[in-house]
C-alpha cells in the first residue's frame, strides 16, 4: 500500500468501511465455515442462496479448533510502521521474515513470536516500488529462497510488476545484506493492476498473484512455474477466474503452508482458509473449494499473514503494531 497522510477522504473510507464491515468483527474469536464458490458472493444464513453453482466437496475443517493464542506488539530499530508482508523464518526457528512497501528503504527484517527484532537485512541492487508481500520456496538443491513480490500498483500505472527472489540468509550469516536479487518481470493480462497476495506453490512452483478491489472481487493470476525462472525472465500471467469474496473485502495479504495442504488469505476483516485437494493446483483451490474462517482481527490496514507449522500469525500497520499468533 501507498504512503498515506490522514485525510478526511481515509477518515471517510474507514468510517464506512467499518459500518459496512462492523458486524465482522464481532464474531472473529470463532471459527465459521464458508461455503460459497467464487461464483456466488459470502452469504450468512437468512441473507439468500450459499451458492449458484454446484457446491464443492466439503474438506477437512482446517480453522477447527484455531483460537488466538497471543498478541504482542512489535519493537524494532527503527520501528517498522508499514508492514506489508511475512513470512515464516528457516535461519531462526519461530521467527519470521516482514518487511515494509512504498516510500520505505529496501530491508528484511526477522522478528520472534513476541515481537522482537532478531535481525535486519538490508537487500542490495534493487529499489522499492510497492513490495506488498514475501514468501519462501526450497529449490531442487535443498536452498530455501525469500520472494518478495513487488507487486502493488494503487494508481495502476505499472505496465508490469516484479518478483525478487534471494537465498535466505543462514543462522551462521552475519546480518548485514542479502544477496543481490534476481529479479523476473511479471505482465498481467489486464493491464496494471493493485495486488497485495503473493502465493507459491512448494509442490510445483507456480506462482499465484491475487489481484485486490474494494469490491471484493480478486483476479487470479498464475504463471505455472514462474517461482523458479531465470533471473531476467519475463513472465505473461495467465487469468485463472476470479475469486468473490464480497463488497470491500479486498484481498490483502496470502500464503500457503510449507507442505502446500493449506492455502490463506487475508481481508480487512476475516482470514480465510482453504485445504487443498491432492489433485488440485493452487488457483483450483481458491476458485472451486470450500473455504473456512479463522480467528482474525478487524484491520483495515492489516497486509501480512504467515502460515506456522501448527497456525498462523497475522500482522497490521502502525507503531507499533501487533504479532498476534493463532494456533
Amino acid at each position: 500500500m501507498l504512503h498515506r497522510s490522514p485525510t478526511a477522504l481515509t477518515r471517510l473510507i474507514v468510517l464506512m468501511v467499518a459500518v459496512l464491515l462492523g458486524g465482522c468483527a464481532s464474531d472473529d474469536e470463532s471459527t465459521t465455515r464458508d461455503t460459497s464458490s467464487h461464483t456466488a458472493p459470502d452469504t450468512e444464513a437468512g441473507t439468500g442462496p450459499t451458492t449458484t453453482s454446484p457446491p464443492a466437496p466439503e474438506p477437512a475443517d482446517a480453522c477447527e479448533g484455531l483460537q488466538v493464542v497471543s498478541e504482542s506488539p512489535v519493537r524494532t530499530d527503527p520501528p517498522l510502521t508499514e508492514i506489508s508482508g511475512a513470512v515464516a523464518s528457516e535461519r531462526t526457528p519461530g521467527a519470521f521474515w516482514v518487511h515494509e512497501d512504498s516510500a520505505n528503504p529496501t530491508v528484511l527484517v526477522e522478528i520472534d513470536s513476541d515481537g522482537h527484532q532478531v535481525s535486519r537485512w538490508d537487500v542490495p541492487g534493487v529499489e522499492m516500488v510497492d513490495w506488498e508481500d514475501i514468501a519462501a520456496l526450497v529449490d531442487e538443491d535443498g536452498t530455501r529462497h525469500l520472494f518478495i513480490g513487488d507487486i502493488g500498483d494503487n494508481l495502476h500505472r505499472r505496465e508490469s510488476t516484479q518478483l525478487l527472489r534471494l537465498p535466505e540468509p543462514g543462522p551462521d550469516d552475519v546480518p548485514g545484506a542479502t544477496a543481490v536479487p534476481q529479479i523476473i518481470e511479471l505482465r498481467s493480462p489486464l493491464g496494471p493492476a493493485d495486488a497485495e497476495a503473493l502465493l507459491l506453490d512448494p509442490l510445483s512452483g507456480d506462482l499465484v498473484v491475487v489481484t485486490k478491489s474494494v469490491r471484493g472481487m480478486g483476479e487470479v493470476l498464475v504463471a505455472p512455474g514462474g517461482a523458479w525462472a531465470g533471473d531476467g525472465a519475463v513472465l505473461d500471467l495467465v487469468h485463472a477466474g476470479t475469486l468473490e469474496l464480497g463488497p470491500v473485502e479486498a484481498v490483502l495479504a496470502g500464503d500457503v503452508a510449507a507442505d502446500g495442504r493449506l492455502v490463506a488469505v487475508r481481508t480487512p476483516a476475516r482470514v480465510l482458509l482453504w485445504e487443498r485437494h491432492p489433485d488440485d493446483d493452487l488457483a483450483t483451490t481458491l476458485l472451486e473449494r470450500s473455504r473456512c474462517r479463522g480467528p482474525s482481527r478487524f484491520d483495515i490496514f492489516g497486509e501480512a499473514l504467515a502460515f506456522t507449522n501448527d497456525g498462523y500469525v497475522f500482522l497490521g500497520e502502525g507503531d507499533p503494531t501487533d504479532l498476534v499468533v493463532v494456533r
